[in-house]
């Protein structure tokens, strides 16, 4: 089983938010000093550190500790990571929570990179807070508790407690004080967990310290690698194959475009190219005029592997974890290029695209390399660097680690995801930990 301690660690150097006391802990006995035992006395607010709110605390008739049902904090909870989605905004809006499935009584909890500004004591300018909007969504889909990062749902020195009064209000208990990135991975994947955070039964209490934690049981069984611009550095010379093809046409390939295209096979290339361009469009003839152009490239150039690559097979092949390419380039083609890249026999497979009826987004292609190794679904982590291939493998249900290339990731690739990594070294930290 793999834990998640979400918990700050209580000390004299606790982070307090506004005008709350310090934490003092002294020690009454002690056994270096001769006594049989060692006791202490803590004095500490009902709100410090990893704590829960209880509609008590802003509703005078509301649950307190000792009658709040505890499966408000204890039961399944799911991870959304939004960091890289609030792009240093300090503001959650009800925007950044539409991409996520958010049903009644889930419990979610919100990673918003504040865990480090916490312990720096950066209050007023590291802060991020729930804008009323974003905690009417979360009320109105009846969550059963909501959990962040940051010591408050409110903006630091703000007095209307907006998000407090609108979440309790609601019946939606709250856990603050968070910490998500002192954790073996640095970070904690995003999805579903069991969960437990129970607080202590004060009598009357408006808010209690707890312990918190996620609980996984997965392991990580096959990984499925996308191909280009994953584990070949290639993204770059298809795009530069497609300018000079359009180009023949007069046509121009935007950024958008190209977001559009990366991991899409020929068929769903063809739709999306013909849907920006209009019926002048030849696709037929620029496809033609870009297979040339790359069969020439790489007969006479190298094909250079992406760093980290040779680091997570040799982890994965430590532990015993089979490899399969899951690629939308046809076979011939695949082997080619990753024989001519040295690392065609490092895996144990190649699905491509032309032995599949159905390209991505659809999932057909990770679910024939899953049925291969005999694995499940939600035993299996699938490589991919466009929103295309995380669309695919969310959809069949399937682990997507999201490793950017080309294409920055929207919103609903960063929701899809189950973890973002800036490399295949951080990739291989992170399944190392959930082999």
């Amino acid at each position: 089983m793999k834990i998640f301690d979400l918990s700050a660690t209580v000390s004299e150097n606790l982070p307090v938010f506004g005008g709350d006391p310090n934490v003092k802990i002294v020690h009454d006995y002690e056994i270096a000093n001769g006594s049989p035992f060692n006791t202490s006395t803590v004095t500490l607010c009902s709100h410090s550190g990893t704590h829960a709110d209880m509609p008590k605390h802003f509703v005078d008739d509301g649950f307190t500790c000792e009658n709040v049902p505890l499966d408000k904090f204890f039961g399944k909870a799911k991870v959304f990571d939004l960091r890289r989605a609030l792009c240093g905004r300090k503001i959650i809006e009800a925007a950044d929570l539409e991409p996520y499935e958010i049903i009644c009584s889930d419990i979610i909890l919100l990673n918003t990179g504040c865990s480090r500004m916490m312990r720096n004591r950066a209050f007023d300018a590291g802060y991020v807070s729930l804008s009323p909007c974003a905690a009417k969504f979360l009320a109105d889909k009846k969550i059963k508790t909501l959990g962040i990062d940051y010591l408050s749902v409110d903006r630091y020195g703000d007095e209307d407690f907006s998000a407090h009064m609108i979440l309790l209000g609601g019946g939606v208990t709250i856990l603050e004080g968070l910490v998500f990135d002192e954790n073996p991975i640095g970070f904690v994947p995003q999805g579903g967990y069991a969960f437990s955070a129970l607080p202590l039964k004060f009598e009357n209490g408006n808010g209690s310290p707890v312990r918190a934690a996620l609980f996984d049981e997965s392991e990580i069984k096959l990984v499925l690698f996308d191909m280009d611009g994953l584990i070949l550095d290639t993204e770059k010379i298809y795009v530069k194959a497609w300018e000079g093809a359009l180009a023949r046409q007069g046509f121009a390939l935007t950024q958008p475009l190209v977001d559009r295209l990366l991991g899409c096979g020929p068929a769903l290339c063809r739709e999306r190219m013909e849907d920006a361009f209009g019926p002048e469009f030849i696709f037929q003839e620029a496809y033609d005029i870009r297979k040339i152009f790359l069969e020439n490239y790489f007969e006479n150039n190298p094909i250079d592997v992406k760093q980290g690559t040779n680091d997570l097979l040799d982890l994965l092949d430590e532990g015993g974890v089979p490899k399969c390419v899951a690629t939308s380039t046809p076979l011939s083609r695949a082997e080619y290029m990753l024989d001519k890249a040295g690392i065609k026999k490092r895996f144990d497979k190649i699905i491509a695209g032309d032995m599949i009826e159905r390209g991505k987004p659809d999932p057909e292609i990770f679910l024939k390399g899953a049925s291969f190794f005999d694995a499940g679904p939600n035993e299996c982590a699938v490589l991919e660097d466009s929103a295309t291939g995380v669309e695919a493998a969310r959809a069949g249900g399937f682990r997507a680690v999201f490793v950017p290339d080309l294409a920055a990731p929207c919103k609903n690739t960063l929701a899809g995801s189950w973890a973002v990594c800036e490399n295949l070294f951080e990739v291989a930290k992170l399944i190392k930990f959930f082999l």
